[in-house]
């Protein structure tokens, strides 16, 4: 299963539907690696870009976001094309709908669950 991070917001000038190059942390939030990430990890990832929109799984690496799966997206569930704008193109972890049921007992222990 894909791993979230807390607080993980950052800002892209990446165009198209390529892999995504990772900017600065979004005011208020944390880099990819100050949330505790390393390279290679499996992300759930979501990506606002203006009025488009994007859910899905991918690995960051070296500071770049890999787009593995997309679990849905404004482009009928195919990637969304990045304006490369650093303004508008924001990235971040969230869980998916998908995913929601499946928790790991140690990892919930450790945020204060039973």
């Amino acid at each position: 299963m894909a791993q979230v991070f807390n607080l993980f917001r950052v800002s892209s000038t990446s165009a198209g539907t390529g892999d995504i190059t990772l900017g600065a942390a979004i005011a208020g939030f944390l880099t990819f690696a100050q949330a505790g990430g390393v390279d290679g990890d499996n992300i759930e990832y979501s990506i606002n870009d203006g009025s488009n929109s994007e859910k899905g799984i991918g690995i960051i690496t070296g500071g770049i976001l890999s787009r593995q799966v997309v679990y849905s997206s404004t482009n009928g569930g195919a990637l969304i094309s990045l304006s490369g704008n650093s303004s508008s193109c924001n990235i971040f972890c969230d869980p998916s709908a998908q995913n929601l049921w499946v928790i790991n007992t140690a990892q919930h222990a450790v945020y204060g669950g039973v």
